[in-house]
């Protein structure tokens, strides 16, 4: 009797007809559990947003932030004032960063941006100029720019970073300053105490360290910034032919710092300076020997001014109140004080006491 021949079903050819979407299943897995910390990541950016980029998350709000992001101050401020530009700004380095832009706005009874930033180099203000000249049209610009900033020596750019985020914004998640304000955000929240830029020691002995690294750092290699000087120029330029005022603002600090510029011997390259300055453009000089200057009540360090300084500050420059001791531009030993008021309309092409010229001296 012929066998019956009986076929089955292999159980290995059903596997392999089932392993495609076996496969399939198991390597999305791996690849979900591989993705889901860059997403998480990803959304813990988004939701902090430091530096207010995406401005779309209010789990952290701005007075908690904005301290902190000053870890970066262009990425903070220049993402700002792209959402809501102004015509009237403020340029330069913390000593200008202390203006407080409210108080200047009160006074001179329209709205003002403040546009410094701790630490601040000529390149940055150049480019910071730049930047809210494309998105705004300017009416008053104030520069303040000191001797120590005046060296081609001092470099650096970090107005670049924005740009750079601005181009590609995936560049945001990986940021160091962004990773780093994210943290201390964070933290913030859940009550640590954030303190950026505060020093971390007494004040007569931050005040030595000012005198005897920081302005060491500063003035031990000097070199004249010819290419920012030109780039001065070309601001200098824009702005008269473009009908904007434009006017620089040397800030008193005090005569233990000022000494140290004749220590490294630079009295001639302060005074071509000062001088480069006055021939660009209207300029208030307060930084040289006077009742001021000399009195340490007046000054947090030797470089920055008290908020009653600020005060008066606002009020002679932007209220015309000449309360203040003033260099004339023409006479290194004249100080204007007491003066009658300048006229707001006008304050800013009356000061230096001759118009600015059109090319470089």
């Amino acid at each position: 009797m012929p066998k019956e021949l009986v076929v089955e079903p292999a159980r290995q050819e059903r596997g392999r007809e089932s392993a495609p979407g076996g496969d399939l299943r198991k390597f999305l897995k791996r690849l979900s559990i591989f993705v889901a910390p860059f997403l998480v990541y990803a959304a813990v950016i988004v939701l902090v947003d430091p530096y207010n980029l995406f401005n779309v998350s209010p789990l952290i709000p701005d007075q908690v932030k904005k301290p902190i992001s000053n870890l970066n101050y262009p990425l903070w401020k220049m993402s700002e004032f792209r959402r809501r530009p102004m015509p009237n700004v403020l340029l330069g380095d913390s000593r200008m960063g202390a203006i407080r832009a409210e108080r200047v706005s009160q006074v001179a009874g329209e709205d003002y941006y403040n546009f410094a930033y701790g630490g601040a180099t000529l390149q940055e203000i150049v480019h910071t100029f730049w930047f809210a000249d494309s998105l705004t049209r300017l009416r008053n610009v104030y520069i303040g720019i000191n001797f120590n900033l005046y060296n081609a020596l001092e470099r650096g750019d970090r107005t670049e970073d924005y740009s750079s985020i601005a181009r590609n914004p995936l560049r945001y998640f990986v940021h160091p300053s962004v990773l780093e304000a994210t943290w201390y955000d964070i933290g913030a929240v859940l009550g640590a105490n954030v303190k950026i830029g505060v020093p971390n020691m007494p004040r007569d002995r931050f005040w030595r360290h000012q005198l005897e690294v920081t302005a060491r750092q500063m003035y031990r290699r000097y070199e004249y910034p010819e290419k920012d000087w030109r780039e001065l120029g070309r601001i200098a330029d824009h702005c008269r032919s473009q009908g904007i005022r434009v006017a620089f603002i040397i800030f008193p600090t005090h005569t233990d710092l000022q000494a140290r510029v004749a220590d490294f011997g630079l009295q001639a390259e302060q005074e071509h300076f000062r001088r480069d300055l006055t021939n660009l453009a209207p300029t208030f000089d307060y930084d040289f020997p006077n009742h001021v200057t000399q009195n340490q009540e007046n000054f947090k360090d030797p470089f920055h001014f008290r908020e009653e300084i600020m005060e008066l500050l606002v009020q002679d420059v932007w209220g015309g109140k000449c309360v203040l001791p003033r260099r004339r531009p023409d006479d290194e030993h004249a100080i204007v004080s007491g003066e009658s008021a300048v006229p707001r309309s006008s304050a800013p092409e009356q000061v230096s006491g001759k118009s600015p010229v059109s090319r470089f001296p």
